[in-house]
């Protein structure tokens, strides 16, 4: 696992064309006349401590805020492969909406050995999960257009009916719905291989002829739902601390949400060939970005014990990770779980270990759980 590096060390590592690409949608002043050194300071005092954030996501198409979303969900700093295997559209859409994200600095790539990973900031991970809203909506004509059209297929759309193809993205899909024209008269003018496209994009089978495209389209767009992103306006107010005390006090609710997280979301977090150490860092990324905002986490905790790998320690929870573990490795965390115990209200093992040894696994995870303060995830590989 690479490190989760912060808003300066990435401006560091761009190119003076990469810098000024998001001074422009930060729309910062002068910016042909800064040199690279003036564009970094502009960028980071936009982003971290102006309306920067807000500015970048509000240029970026909804497909390019389902990429950040993913990115933000599973911790700020994952491989692309894991973003594939959650992705609603066809790898091609995921690579041209991930260029134009890093374009603008919302993500960032890493370079050498580390290509393949995908950040946010570390230090901006908080305010991206607080300006982007994820609402699942109906499937409207007009989402379908806005979501799978781009602005020059909206106009070939437009001229095809002799509508005008000036203005923006949204100003076209206005034109289009205003006219009441049929969906199925939309689609009927495009190509097979442009549908066939839009069917993958859609998750849906796109072999057929044309006619049976577009009824399974049209079949799809009534009964389908679409999640949507929406950003929150600069000056917004964030929650506040009363809020956030006010949680904590829910010791209980906080205990199932935490643990039906881990157990939902832990094969995702997996990669082959992974490391205790890779899997506790991992781990501590992703319950950051998911509870980080209203609950302090700690890593390598000192307890009566030893050293936990992860803790809650203002909801008296704590964390144990094993990784492949052998007989004497779980012999020793029974005794583990029971020291811990005296420090934490409830306990959250985590256990990734063989098929094979799936008998014995569950043997120890019962004698653990007999304690109802502990839960044991395991995930067999």
């Amino acid at each position: 696992m690479v490190r989760h590096y912060g808003l300066k060390k990435h401006l560091e590592n761009l190119k003076t064309d990469e810098l000024r690409n998001i001074a422009k949608a930060l729309g910062i002043k002068n910016r042909s006349r800064m040199s690279s050194d003036e564009l970094r300071r502009e960028i980071w005092k936009n982003m971290m401590y102006g309306e920067g954030v807000a500015k970048i996501l509000s240029s970026l198409p909804q497909s390019a805020l389902e990429i950040l979303d993913l990115v933000e969900y599973l911790g700020g700093n994952v491989k692309k492969d894991m973003i594939k295997e959650r992705y609603s559209k066809s790898d091609s859409t995921l690579e041209s909406n991930l260029k134009k994200a890093v374009k603008y600095g919302a993500l960032f790539t890493l370079e050498g050995k580390d290509a393949e990973y995908i950040q946010i900031p570390k230090d901006l991970m908080n305010e991206c999960s607080f300006t982007l809203v994820s609402v699942e909506e109906k499937m409207t004509f007009e989402r379908f257009l806005a979501f799978y059209f781009s602005r020059e297929e909206l106009k070939y759309i437009c001229r095809k009916f002799e509508l005008p193809v000036s203005g923006n993205k949204s100003d076209l899909v206005d034109n289009i719905i205003k006219k009441n024209i049929h969906p199925k008269e939309v689609l009927e003018i495009q190509k097979l291989d442009d549908l066939k496209v839009i069917c993958e994009m859609m998750g849906l089978i796109k072999s057929g002829n044309k006619k049976e495209l577009v009824d399974r389209m049209l079949e799809h767009i009534n009964v389908a739902k679409v999640k949507t992103y929406k950003v929150k306006k600069a000056g917004s107010k964030k929650p506040r601390k009363e809020k956030q005390q006010k949680t904590q006090k829910r010791r209980p609710i906080f205990f199932t949400r935490l643990y039906n997280t881990i157990d939902k979301e832990i094969e995702f977090i997996i990669r082959p060939k992974m490391k205790e150490k890779d899997l506790e860092l991992q781990l501590y990324q992703f319950l950051s970005a998911k509870f980080g905002k209203e609950h302090l986490i700690e890593d390598q905790v000192r307890t009566k014990g030893g050293r936990i790998d992860l803790a809650f320690p203002e909801e008296g929870v704590g964390i144990e990770l094993k990784y492949r573990p052998n007989k004497a490795s779980l012999q020793r965390l029974v005794q583990q779980v029971e020291e811990y115990n005296e420090d934490f209200k409830r306990i959250v093992v985590v256990i990734v270990a063989e098929k094979e040894k799936q008998h014995a696994i569950e043997a120890y995870k019962n004698k653990i759980e007999a304690n109802p303060k502990n839960k044991v995830v395991v995930l067999y590989r």
